[in-house]
C-alpha cells in the first residue's frame, strides 16, 4: 500500500479524533518507510553499525550525491530567484520556512543573500503559486480516479444485467 494511502486510511479510521493524535498515527514508522523506498530507488543505502562495537546504529547514506546535487541546485536557484515554477521546489522551501531551517540547507553567503532576505525569499516562494497548481494536479488526479472507479463499477453492474 502507498504511503499515502495508508495515511488516508489511518485518517479515516480515527475521523472526529485531534489532529495530533491522526498524525502521530500516521508517522509511526514513516521515517523507516520513507528511508527503505529511497533504498529500493537507488537513492540510499542502509548501513547496520555500532558504536563502540556496543550500541547498534543505523545510517542511510546516499548511494549517488548527483540526486541530492540536483535538489540544492534547484534549491539555491529558487531561493536566490524568490520564486519557482516546479511543485517539489516550492513544498520543500515551504517545509524548511516551516521548520525554520532555510538557512541551514542552503548558505545565505553562497546565494549572495543574506538570512533575512533568503527567508522573505522563501515566504514569497511558499506563498506563491506553485501550491495552486500541486493542488489542482491532486484534484484532477483522484477526479480521475473516482471517474474510472465510477466506469468500472458501471461497467461491470451493467454486464450482469442483461
Amino acid at each position: 500500500m502507498l504511503l499515502v494511502e495508508e495515511a488516508l486510511t489511518i485518517a479515516g479510521q480515527n475521523e472526529g479524533k485531534k489532529p495530533q493524535s491522526v498524525v502521530a498515527r500516521v508517522g509511526k514508522r514513516a521515517r523507516v518507510r520513507l528511508y527503505e523506498r529511497l533504498v529500493a530507488g537507488g537513492v540510499l543505502r542502509a548501513e547496520d553499525d555500532r558504536i563502540l562495537g556496543i550500541f547498534p546504529t543505523h545510517r542511510w547514506p546516499s548511494r549517488d550525491a548527483a540526486h541530492e546535487s540536483s535538489v540544492r541546485a534547484g534549491l539555491v536557484t529558487a531561493l536566490r530567484e524568490g520564486a519557482t515554477t516546479e511543485a517539489r521546489t516550492g513544498a520543500l522551501i515551504s517545509l524548511l520556512l516551516a521548520l525554520k531551517a532555510v538557512h541551514k540547507v542552503v548558505d545565505p553567503g553562497s546565494v549572495g543573500l543574506s538570512k533575512k532576505e533568503l527567508n522573505a525569499n522563501a515566504k514569497r516562494i511558499a506563498e506563491g503559486d506553485w501550491a495552486a497548481k500541486a493542488v489542482k494536479q491532486a484534484i484532477d488526479s483522484m477526479n480521475a480516479a473516482v471517474t474510472a472507479a465510477a466506469s468500472s463499477a458501471v461497467a461491470v453492474g451493467g454486464g450482469g444485467s442483461s
